[in-house]
C-alpha cells in the first residue's frame, strides 16, 4: 500500500490497509500493480483519500507495458 500525504492530509492511496497475503492488485492480464507502469486516467481529477476502501486499479488507472516512461511529467485532463 502506498499512501500520499500532504500537510498530513491523505491526498491518494494505491491498495489498501489492512488486506494481507496480496502482492499486487488488480488482473495481471489488463490492469495490474504488478510489473505495470500505471497512468491516471484522464477524466480523474483527484486521488484515492480512503486507504481502507477496496481497491480495484482499473476505476483510475490505465494500464502500460513495464517500465513505460513517456508519461512521466504531465497529466491530460479531460
Amino acid at each position: 500500500v502506498v499512501v500520499l500525504k500532504h500537510n498530513g492530509i491523505i491526498i491518494d492511496s494505491i491498495g489498501k490497509i489492512g488486506q494481507t497475503g496480496i502482492d499486487y492488485w488488480g488482473d495481471p492480464s489488463t490492469v495490474s500493480t504488478k510489473d505495470m507502469t500505471l497512468v491516471r486516467k484522464t477524466y480523474i481529477t483527484s486521488g484515492d483519500t480512503d486507504p481502507y476502501d477496496d481497491y480495484d486499479p482499473t476505476l483510475e488507472w490505465d494500464a502500460y507495458p513495464k517500465d513505460t516512461a513517456s508519461y512521466l511529467g504531465s497529466h491530460t485532463s479531460d
